[in-house]
């Protein structure tokens, strides 16, 4: 027996998503007799907009449209400066790291060329991929890389797979304007 009902509606852009360019499309409302203490009131099911409607040659005509890189939203590590609750120390994170499943399709944002392929201890595998007007973006903690230096990538290209850390399994992601890192999320 189905415990719920399912309403597909379109949601008004205040109410997407806070990470990415996607949009709640449905939402499962369960009976309140069944509903157990813990779960939530709704249940929201996401889509992700990997369709870009901007010009890549220009990304700041783009800001708060850019593809998601990766089919999560789920952040385990903001931008900028956070404090270790346990040390106390303060770290300066410049981009985002989200949670995603190991061997997970990276998407390249915006046409570019791929600057530089790179192995930093603390981010793994790491495509750095030029754009226009001084845009830079960065993929790391990638398990698998499918582009070299030099070449073109388009908008939507799978550039590889995301890879794991000793820790967890994650992604990291960052925009840069000439040398100034970029909340991604606003993007």
């Amino acid at each position: 027996p189905v415990l719920g009902r399912l309403h597909t509606q379109a949601v008004p852009k205040s109410r997407r998503a806070p990470v990415c360019n996607c949009r709640i499309i449905s939402r499962v409302s369960y009976h309140p007799r069944v509903r157990s203490a813990i779960s939530p009131r709704y249940e929201f099911i996401y889509k992700f907009n990997n369709t870009p409607d901007y010009s890549s040659d220009n990304l700041d005509n783009a800001k708060g449209r850019l593809i998601v890189p990766v089919n999560s939203i789920e952040i385990i590590k903001d931008f900028g400066r956070t404090i270790n609750p346990l040390t106390g120390m303060i770290s300066l994170n410049n981009g985002i790291d989200v949670s995603v499943a190991e061997h997970t399709e990276v998407l390249c944002v915006a046409d570019g060329i791929v600057e530089s392929i790179e192995i930093i201890p603390s981010l793994k595998n790491v495509i750095i991929i030029k754009h226009g007007s001084g845009f830079t973006t960065v993929y790391a903690v990638l398990g698998r890389i499918l582009v070299k230096k030099g070449e073109t990538v388009r908008t939507g290209m799978v550039i590889g797979y995301s890879g794991s850390t000793a820790d967890n399994q994650s992604f990291h992601f960052e925009i840069w304007k000439n040398s100034s890192p970029l909340d991604p999320k606003s993007w």
